[in-house]
């Protein structure tokens, strides 16, 4: 017997491209296959409109590419100034739950993989910048 989770359900739709209302509801890790470095995932769920519930492809963040991630650590709440430091040779530390629970506008941009979409994080703002007024 197969259990299909309304997670998996709504992982099955496709999302338009464009800027999304998300939730970072989870981190994890992994050591990467080969060389055991870390990998971190965080969990992103669209939290409103027609596709409220919609998770995304998790976002991978590897410890060898951290610097892939600074967009989402500064939408997250990680100072610009930390960033700053980091790029003028400072060892700076982030806390890699921070981001859980966190909310925050999420380009999402579909991407084809082995035959079907991926709904892929491809930037990411806070909700301030973005104009989202807290309730």
């Amino acid at each position: 017997m197969i259990t299909i989770t309304p997670k998996d359900a709504l992982k099955a739709e496709t999302l338009p491209p464009g800027w999304q209302n998300c939730e970072v509801e989870n981190h994890y890790t992994k050591p990467a296959s080969g060389d055991g470095s870390t990998v971190h995932y965080y969990e992103i769920t669209v939290i409103d409109g027609q596709f409220a519930g919609v998770p995304l492809n998790e976002l991978t963040i590897s410890e060898k590419a951290i610097g892939m991630g600074k967009n989402f650590f500064l939408a997250c709440g990680m100072p610009q100034s930390l960033w700053d430091k980091a790029k003028k040779g400072e060892a700076v530390q982030f806390d890699e739950k921070l981001p859980v629970g966190k909310k925050l506008k999420v380009m999402v941009k579909p991407e084809p993989f082995g035959g079907r979409i991926l709904n892929k994080a491809s930037d990411f703002m806070p909700m301030e910048s973005a104009g989202f007024v807290k309730p």
